[in-house]
């Protein structure tokens, strides 16, 4: 039946055209009623969903069950991008359906920062595959730029990594790449002096800045020497990874609601005052918080002083960043936390 409503011709607008029954009062007229417009506008989410919201009677119920059938046939992305800012809780309903449909149960392998060393990132690749072929799911925790001694050729592994991997590989911005962006002027693309200033003042190591490692000595020079792949792969990164059990960020979370934070980083909102950076993205400090009442567990490294064995809670599980002092990169596989790290030897 409703096949055959779906393909009537006419315009079903209220109650004029509504098809037989009882306008949703009822659940089996509610359902039959989303059917028919699921089944005829499928095509145009947003456009069934309103003719469900038009119909004389319980429409609310039946626009939802509209959305229900089209959302679990096609995700979030038959919804128009217009309409998610507007969601209530969608960061706590988008961890939940992420729970639901993570059927594969593959193991997350969470890599701390990484700092230039591509050598050492290529032999922990190497080390994974041979020990859990294509089983497992990788994300990489930012800090990608400064104090190494591979950074473009360390950028071009993320790129490759991903084109390999797909979906299988996350890999979230860190607070060097964040200030490298906001010297290119992020944003937008005017150099901005005064954020290179600062970069250079209070975040490179001696002989580990990023714009020696393209041969730049300047805001200016950066921007024109960095290739512009590498320039859209820091852009693109996302601020945090929410695997619906594991919530993958720099250095943290203050205690408190997680579904407000993770919304300000999707966000990417900036704080007020112009040369400071997020503090879940920069603050040491929030590598030793851990809140009983997170419903995820809060994943992250960014401070060497960690110690080796990481700072480990219920729901709180932090690396210690010291590849750049080690050469070594180091790795947890989760739910298991088993941690290692690897040499550029691989071993």
């Amino acid at each position: 039946v409703a096949l055959r409503m779906a393909q009537a011709p006419g315009e079903w607008l209220d109650e004029a055209a509504m098809p037989p029954g009882d306008g949703g009062w009822r659940s089996g007229s509610a359902l039959g009623l989303a059917v028919v417009a699921a089944l005829r506008w499928g095509h145009d989410p947003a456009l069934a969903i309103e003719k469900a919201a038009r119909i004389d009677g319980d429409s609310d119920s039946v626009a939802c069950l509209v959305g229900m059938l089209l959302g679990g046939a096609g995700g979030e992305a038959v919804l128009p991008a217009r309409w998610l800012p507007g969601l209530q809780a969608a960061s706590e309903i988008g961890a939940l359906a992420a729970r639901l449909i993570d059927v594969d149960e593959l193991p997350w392998v969470a890599v701390s920062d990484l700092h230039g060393h591509a050598r050492a990132f290529a032999a922990l690749l190497a080390f994974l595959d041979g020990e859990l072929g294509d089983r497992y799911r990788l994300c990489t925790l930012g800090d990608y730029v400064d104090q190494g001694p591979e950074i473009p050729q360390l950028l071009d592994l993320l790129i490759e990594t991903k084109a390999r991997l797909g979906d299988r590989f996350k890999s979230i911005l860190g607070n060097l790449e964040l200030a490298l962006l906001r010297s290119l002027g992020w944003p937008g693309w005017a150099p901005d002096s005064r954020w290179y200033g600062r970069w250079a003042s209070r975040y490179w190591n001696s002989g580990g800045s990023t714009p020696a490692a393209y041969g730049a000595r300047s805001a200016d020079e950066l921007a024109r020497r960095m290739p512009s792949a590498h320039r859209e792969l820091l852009a693109n990164l996302p601020w945090c990874h929410d695997s619906g059990t594991h919530l993958f960020v720099h250095a943290g979370m203050s205690a408190g609601p997680l579904g407000p934070q993770v919304a300000a980083l999707r966000a990417r909102t900036l704080p007020a005052e112009h040369l400071f950076l997020p503090a879940p993205l920069r603050d040491k400090g929030l590598t030793r918080v851990a809140d009983p009442s997170w419903d995820r567990v809060v994943v992250s490294a960014h401070n060497g002083s960690v110690p080796a064995g990481g700072f480990l809670r219920p729901n709180r599980v932090v690396m210690c960043a010291d590849t750049e002092r080690t050469g070594r990169a180091r790795a947890v596989v989760l739910p298991a936390r088993r941690q290692f790290t690897v040499d550029v030897a691989g071993r």
